[in-house]
């Protein structure tokens, strides 16, 4: 699945994606080792229980194949252990989506019956425990307001686990299957979503239109009038969304967000992101009120406009103007 980090370090926010694969010739151990792992036949079903896999090379292909399967994912962590409501729990992974929504990745072992209760327990701890992940990550490229999501990864590509858990997906859960393809140019596997897919964020007009194509009709113009009036509020805001949240960016920081649950709409401003329902045209004002507000009190002072006037050495009044007021 592509090129991983060095084995055992932490991996940087500046490795996004994966690197071309470089053609054949002499390659040294290490070179060896990043191949194997991208095509590693993932095999959890050993006899006794025991994984027939080296989870290091495991992890190592899957952090280089997410951001192939999440476009525009980073790995920002690894190895996340936790107790929740007396049960132990983990995620192998943790990442961030281009919304700023925590991802927190799953490696499925153990039969379907116990991935299905891992990633349950997992998505709650998440939910619950939102602010206090990303403390711990401690990067501004996460943002707390956003419901964190998990992403199962099954190595055997169980159709009973994939059944089971592909209903949840607007819950808040993905499964991924991996499949390997084999040809004279050599052997490589990927995660390939199980069931339908879904649209990966998108920055920009193109983002904003599939958050409103997405929106129930009766949604949809308010929906969209905000956004218009949103993006004429200032040309460096940034906007990303998915079909089901947008979110605006100034100077790197979220501003605003919108989101839709279904029937409800909800948006919310900096600093204190409280949602707010919005059914009708009156509802969108206090929204630009406070996002226009964010805005000026995070723009520079040199920029904003200066409302004294302007002195230019000159008398308020001329002398014919004194003589004839003096009548």
């Amino acid at each position: 699945m592509g090129r991983s980090s060095k084995e055992g370090d932490p991996v940087s926010e500046k490795e996004e994606g994966s690197a071309p694969e470089k053609g054949r010739g002499k390659k040294g151990e290490k070179g060896r080792r990043r191949e194997e792992a991208a095509s590693l036949p993932l095999d959890s079903s050993a006899s006794g229980g025991e994984e027939a896999f080296d989870r290091r090379d495991v992890l190592a292909a899957l952090e280089a194949g997410l951001a192939e399967a999440l476009p525009g994912a980073l790995v920002l962590d690894r190895d996340l252990a936790f107790e929740h409501r007396g049960r132990q729990g983990r995620a192998d992974l943790l990442a961030v989506d281009p919304l700023g929504r925590l991802v927190l990745v799953l490696v499925a072992d153990g039969g379907a019956d116990r991935a299905v209760l891992d990633s349950l327990d997992l998505l709650a701890y998440a939910r619950e425990s939102a602010v206090l992940l990303v403390r711990h990550i401690a990067s501004r490229r996460v943002d707390p307001g956003l419901a964190p999501r998990v992403v199962v990864v099954d190595p055997v590509c169980d159709e009973v686990l994939a059944t089971r858990l592909g209903s949840l997906g607007e819950a808040g859960i993905r499964v991924f299957g991996i499949r390997t393809i084999k040809s004279a140019a050599g052997e490589r596997s990927y995660l390939m979503p199980s069931g339908p897919e879904a649209a990966p964020p998108r920055s920009g007009e193109g983002g904003v239109r599939d958050f409103l194509e997405a929106l129930p009709i009766a949604l949809r113009e308010v929906g969209r009038e905000l956004t218009d009036r949103m993006a004429r509020l200032d040309e460096e805001l940034f906007a990303t969304a998915d079909r089901s949240t947008l979110v605006w960016r100034f100077h790197g920081e979220v501003l605003a967000r919108l989101e839709c649950d279904g029937s409800r709409l909800t948006a919310s401003v900096a600093p204190d992101h409280r949602p707010s329902a919005l059914l009708a045209s009156s509802d969108i004002d206090g929204v630009l009120e406070g996002a226009l507000a964010r805005v000026l009190e995070s723009a520079d002072p040199d920029e904003l406009p200066d409302d004294r006037p302007v002195e230019t050495g000159e008398p308020i009044l001329t002398q014919a103007e004194i003589e004839a007021f003096q009548g």
